[in-house]
């Protein structure tokens, strides 16, 4: 998540610019702590309640945390007991750890022990499920608070000096094994998303790091920020968007890219995907056809996705459900498909409008489709008329009213989805690509859509790599063999989870969610 720069403290040591009094809106409620990524926004109150924002208000969710935090890694809370919790089918559960603040921001996971001890999660060890064995990663140094994003932690300690840690990636989060000293004061740091580092020190004033972006990822100032009337407490930035708790508890919310000029915005950011995996997919090349044992969920949908912990999908009446707690809950929105990634939620409106989530609510985004994807740190999407496009992330981080450039890609194709390294396709014949190569910033990958021997109606690519996909018989496939050096897998493997036949699936955190014929909702383990 975007948590941008440090401050000075105290004095303020005299190194900062100056300090820009911002106009902004005030949001409804009192917090403490509050987090942004993704277009989520999230926090909790004195009273260790958990709110998400949504719509216009914050509104209170199930769970009893002293911290909470979303980003690329997922969500997570901590409670009054420091014990730790992740967001996981439909629930916060608990999980291996004991902390009393955590950090989801990046694609790995920081967090800090009661005694200060620092520590940081691999995003493959994340992507296991709450029963698994989660290996923490020591870090050297003693820290208060520990924030990540996507090349670099930044940490303050109880003498509230500030420190970053540079190198750090998905499968190295402890980075250079150093933590690196940075002039000023803070309370509290959070780095967002996309790189942008903001904090808080203990006179209650708020500052953003200027020029910080991956070839400089400790940046060159620190520049004041008026946002409070008082004081600030908390701080966390997302989208464009930077959210403040006064010292009062009030909110405040401002839309930075209007005013702040000397910001150096890093470009948008990485998210969680983790591992590799085997996939799925088609007829009459799979092995043999296991049959599995699943749990029926009630409702039904015709189309689902699944994401860094968040399920979702659309019925034929084209209304929306999340799943929440251990049922479907309708929230608001009208579309005929929904998707959810580290791209962000996104959904398509009958009449092929695409809105993307951001601030609480849907808002209506330039383009086109009848499908679109976010399981990628890039977005991918068809037309009405089976024309191919994908949006690289820097561009996807843009708000609604930003200029998206979209790029066509060759080829037609009725279904697309991607994940961390490639992309997979089907067209109106059932043919089925692959895309190799796809990147943060290169979406279009080699150019070329590479036929994969097989037929399937719909495909869909997991956050962690995996692969999936229906056939126009109904019958499920999984590619097996796919990881990052073997992207197009070696084989097929059939599943058998519906009665009668199968219409849609998607799978996340080891999950796999499973649209039948009928419209019922399964979900395998």
């Amino acid at each position: 998540m975007m948590k941008a720069s440090l401050c000075i403290l105290l004095v303020f040591s005299c190194q900062f610019l100056q300090s820009l009094a911002l106009e902004c809106e005030v949001i409804p409620g009192t917090l403490k702590q509050i987090d942004a990524s993704l277009g989520i926004v999230g926090g909790v109150n004195n009273d260790n309640e958990v709110f998400l924002f949504l719509g216009n208000s914050f509104v209170k969710i199930n769970g009893t945390f002293k911290h909470f935090t979303v980003g690329p890694a997922g969500e997570f809370g901590v409670s009054p007991a420091n014990l730790l919790f992740k967001f996981d089918r439909g629930a916060f559960r608990q999980i291996q750890g004991v902390f009393k603040q955590v950090d989801a921001g990046s694609e790995i996971v920081g967090a800090v022990s009661p005694v200060d001890d620092a520590f940081c999660l691999n995003k493959d060890v994340n992507s296991l499920g709450p029963s698994g064995n989660f290996l923490w990663n020591t870090l050297s140094g003693k820290l208060k608070y520990y924030s990540c994003g996507p090349y670099s932690c930044w940490g303050v300690n109880a003498a509230e000096n500030v420190f970053i840690r540079r190198n750090v990636a998905d499968l190295s989060c402890t980075g250079t094994g150093v933590n690196e000293i940075i002039s000023g004061s803070l309370s509290m740091v959070e780095v967002a998303t996309d790189g942008s580092v903001y904090g808080v020190n203990y006179q209650g004033i708020l500052f953003q790091r200027l020029g910080v972006s991956e070839a400089v990822p400790a940046g060159t100032s620190w520049q004041g920020l008026a946002i409070c009337p008082i004081a600030h407490k908390h701080v966390t930035f997302d989208l464009g968007r930077l959210w403040v708790i006064c010292s009062d508890g009030s909110i405040r919310r401002f839309d930075l890219a209007q005013a702040i000029q000397p910001m150096e915005r890093i470009k948008s950011t990485r998210m969680m995907k983790a591992s590799l995996c085997i996939l799925l997919l088609f007829s009459c090349q799979f092995l043999q056809s296991l049959a599995l044992e699943c749990e029926v969920i009630p409702g039904t949908l015709k189309q689902i996705d699944a994401s860094l912990g968040i399920v979702g999908g659309v019925n034929n009446d084209n209304e929306v459900f999340l799943f929440l707690g251990n049922s479907f809950v309708k929230i608001n929105g009208t579309f005929k498909h929904f998707t959810v990634g580290p791209a962000g939620e996104f959904g398509v409106s009958p009449a092929n409008l695409l809105f993307k989530f951001d601030r609480g609510d849907f808002r209506q985004i330039q383009g086109v489709f009848k499908q679109v994807d976010a399981g990628s740190e890039i977005v991918g999407a068809v037309s009405p008329v089976d024309d191919a496009f994908c949006l690289n992330k820097d561009v996807n981080s843009l708000g609604p009213s930003g200029n998206f450039f979209w790029n066509t890609l060759s080829g037609k194709l009725k279904y697309y989805s991607c994940g961390p390294y490639s992309c997979w396709g089907v067209n109106a014949a059932e043919n089925v690509f692959i895309r190799r190569n796809v990147a943060d910033l290169s979406c279009t990958g080699t150019g070329v859509n590479e036929i994969i021997s097989g037929s399937l109606s719909m495909v869909e690519v997991a956050t962690d790599g995996s692969v999936y996909g229906v056939d126009y018989q109904g019958n499920l496939l999984q590619r097996l063999g796919v990881s990052a050096a073997v992207p197009a897998g070696t084989s097929w493997q059939g599943l058998t989870i519906c009665p009668v036949a199968h219409k849609h699936v998607t799978f996340d955190l080891g999950r796999l969610w499973v649209i039948c014929s009928d419209g019922s909702i399964r979900r395998c383990f």
